[in-house]
């Protein structure tokens, strides 16, 4: 990854993980092995890499090495299952990480396309702040921004 990458990624990682400590967590005291950030942050790695395996590529390369890039790139301590993460984060709302996200969102439809798009862009362009590639991602996809002003 280029400069310009590894800063969009630091910015759209350090972004989702104080969107992820907003997350509601309905589970009880029994039930909570992973933490909500784990589990955000287990998301945003299949996402953003494209992979179906990689939650289970990185605990054989835990199991292999004692260590694996969910950590290192990620944050993630613990790897939860894909079945943990749907049963945690489904309910969430979009709302909660913020207007522009959930247009978005909702216009891409499917979560893996609106991380696809994130991917790409955050590939080749270098953003000041995730709300500076939300608006570009709403302006290239000639949508009303919900956060603009009344005309």
């Amino acid at each position: 990854m280029n400069k310009l990458g590894e800063e969009s990624f630091g910015i759209l990682h350090s972004f989702l993980n104080n969107s992820i400590e907003t997350f509601p967590d309905a589970r009880r005291a029994k039930n909570t092995r992973y933490s909500i950030k784990d589990i955000g942050s287990s998301a945003f790695g299949v996402f953003f890499c494209q992979s179906p395996s990689f939650l289970a590529y990185r605990r054989l390369m835990q199991e292999a090495q004692g260590n694996n890039n969910g950590r290192t790139l990620f944050g993630i301590q613990k790897l939860p299952t894909e079945n943990q993460i749907r049963n945690l984060l489904d309910p969430v709302d979009p709302e909660l990480l913020d207007k522009r996200c959930a247009l978005l969102r909702t216009t891409l439809s499917r979560r893996d396309t609106f991380f696809q798009h994130i991917s790409a862009l955050t590939k080749y362009l270098c953003f000041e702040s995730w709300q500076q590639m939300m608006l570009f991602m709403i302006t290239g996809l000639k949508l009303q921004d919900p956060c603009a002003s009344p005309p």
